[in-house]
């Protein structure tokens, strides 16, 4: 058989080439058998089989305690991930195959060799080129007599196709110790399956909370996490700190069986989020103090973990280890299904400019310094004043955004990223409630969202109503269930260019709930007259809903779960489901609270409701 392999990068990412079609190839690289002559492909088949007698069973010299993962697809190619450790804990290069059928029972196989390396802590990433389009792939790796989890992959179909239906599921925040990860089980066995998973960012949470501070979650489940170095961080805990602290994260979440079962299952197709690294973080600038302090190595140790756990193709992102300082790596990229859907994974974070309002320096409402009034509960006129130059993408992936919404011809444009673009806004300038007059004000909910970059959203949508483009929506993972317009101009008469749907996430605090423990935490304590404002999140919702009906149709701010969204050349069918809360530690008996279905239709891009369940 001829097959082209070569390491395209260091760090344990290898780009290898198929033949022309999967054959019945028994084993190595070169078609040959083992030297202990017994043939790959029947081995692995038993593996595989439910009940088969192994009749070379595996020693279990070496383990798979992450499983495997697939991502990143074109319509030729798939990157296939897994991690393989050795069973007594010694170190060293391990030596593997990659298997890939197009049956789940291995009849026929392509197999390619690779090395585990402890530099890349011994995770591996396969890129397998010259596959066939929009066609499931089943793989394991083999590592001597001991063969991985099976898992599955599908590449996209070619740009040109004619795709008559896609549906994607979108997740975020998944946080080891915060409320319950049954939505993984609901994903993966819902009998209604999906095509491809999309994560908007937080596929960890980097902090490890002190004792007292409440998280309602997976206590039962999870043992408690104990970081190898960690950097203590006064009233929430500690943080990840060192390439050591990152990969145990990582490490840690991938052994929890419902992400794993998910992940083996789905083509992945996942984007940086802030809790990677520092919540709220712009470029390398933690935001656990007002000083925003530089922590260039810590970015890149966080940075480094992600690229080495996730199943991405590091030709698309551009990852350069030997640059110097915090720009080494590009994380954003495109994924197209033929005619109907072109989705663009923007990454929001790496590239930003501070917040316009600085946290240490007197500001809003009380004129003391804090995230409260310079990322969360902005004033509306400082904002304003004070934003008219900040980006959040960075003029390169701002270019490449446009450039990408001009040229292509699919159906749908979807826009997928971590920050949701709606205005979110709460008018509290005549709230006699508000016990402080101080607090009395227009305000902005987060200045961390789109809201904060208000200057760099209406170029973008400027641009989508100049150039007449058509059914654009955006799919955010902001920490809530929203749904409504994004307008050219908020500041005009309404001028819809696009639909945006928030997901809620999947087992993290809520969006609210962050900046109702910010607000707690500020040293002032006037600051609780703001907790009026806030409430809970039905309060918020019901604010939301009577100010800014125009564009927001749907919101439910307190509320965890995912999204799943169907998209056919006449509509898109959107549903929200939202999860029962953990409780004592304790998943609930039934994790599914509801869900809320809403629809789209091609012709008039209104959000219609559909129903709830």
């Amino acid at each position: 058989m001829d097959r082209r392999q070569f390491l395209k990068m260091a760090g344990g990412f290898t780009v290898v080439t198929a033949g022309a079609a999967l054959t019945g190839c028994n084993s190595g690289v070169n078609g040959g058998e083992t030297p202990d002559d017994f043939k790959l492909s029947t081995w692995i088949q038993q593996s595989v089989t439910p009940g088969t007698r192994q009749t070379r069973p595996g020693e279990g010299r070496f383990k798979y305690p992450q499983s495997v993962s697939a991502g990143d697809p074109k319509s030729n190619s798939l990157v296939f991930w897994t991690r393989v450790t050795n069973a007594d804990g010694s170190d060293g290069e391990i030596p593997l195959k990659l298997a890939i059928s197009r049956t789940p029972d291995f009849r026929i196989i392509q197999v390619y060799d690779v090395v585990a390396k402890p530099e890349a802590d011994n995770t591996v990433r396969v890129k397998v080129e010259g596959l066939d389009p929009d066609m499931h792939y089943f793989y394991v790796f083999v590592a001597d007599r001991d063969v991985s989890p099976t898992g599955r992959g599908r590449t996209l179909p070619e740009a040109t196709a004619d795709v008559p239906r896609l549906k994607l599921a979108f997740i975020s925040g998944i946080a080891w110790d915060y409320n319950h990860w049954s939505g993984l089980s609901m994903l993966t066995n819902d009998e209604s399956e999906f095509d491809y998973l999309v994560l908007l960012g937080d596929a960890i949470d980097e902090m490890v909370p002190l004792p007292d501070i409440p998280t309602n979650g997976e206590t039962a489940a999870h043992r408690p996490l104990s970081l190898p170095d960690g950097m203590a961080v006064a009233g929430l805990g500690t943080a990840a700190k060192t390439l050591a602290d990152y990969r145990y994260l990582y490490k840690t979440y991938r052994t929890d069986v419902r992400l794993q079962n998910l992940l083996a299952r789905y083509t992945l197709l996942p984007m940086w989020g802030d809790r990677e690294f520092s919540t709220d973080h712009w470029q390398d600038h933690e935001t656990y103090t007002d000083a925003n302090a530089v922590q260039t190595d810590r970015r890149r140790a966080a940075t480094q973990a992600w690229l080495e756990h996730m199943p991405v193709d590091w030709t698309d992102l551009q990852f350069d280890a030997t640059a110097s300082g915090a720009h080494n790596v590009r994380l954003y990229r495109d994924f197209r299904w033929g005619n109907l859907v072109h989705m663009m994974l923007m990454e929001q974070r790496l590239e930003r400019s501070d917040h316009a309002i600085r946290e240490d320096l007197p500001h809003a409402p009380l004129n003391l310094s804090g995230p409260i009034g310079a990322r969360h509960m902005v004033d509306q006129d400082a904002q304003a004043a004070n934003g008219a130059t900040a980006t959040l993408l960075g003029s390169a992936q701002k270019s490449w955004l446009l450039d990408t919404l001009g040229a292509t011809t699919s159906q749908w444009k979807v826009l997928g990223g971590e920050c949701g673009m709606m205005r979110f806004a709460i008018d509290a300038s005549s709230n006699s409630n508000v016990f402080n007059p101080n607090f009395r004000r227009r305000y902005l909910l987060s200045a961390d969202q789109w809201d904060g970059y208000d200057a760099e959203r209406r170029e973008l949508t400027n641009f989508i109503s100049a150039k007449g483009i058509k059914r654009v929506l955006s799919f955010s993972g902001q920490g809530g269930f929203f749904a409504g317009e994004v307008w050219r101009d908020y500041s005009a008469l309404r001028d819809p260019v696009m639909l945006e749907f928030s997901s809620g996430a999947i087992s993290s605090p809520t969006l609210v709930e962050r900046i109702k423990t910010l607000v707690t935490q500020q040293s002032n304590g006037d600051y609780s007259s703001m907790l009026t404002l806030l409430g809970d999140g039905g309060a918020l919702d019901q604010i939301l809903g009577e100010q800014s009906s125009s564009w927001i149709k749907y919101t439910r701010s307190g509320i965890r779960g995912y999204t799943v969204a169907t998209f056919t050349k006449d509509q898109i069918a959107v549903e929200f489901v939202r999860l029962a809360e953990a409780l004592n530690g304790q998943p609930p008996t039934t994790p599914f609270l509801g869900s809320t279905a809403l629809v789209v239709s091609a012709d008039t891009m209104n959000i219609t409701f559909s129903g709830d369940k």
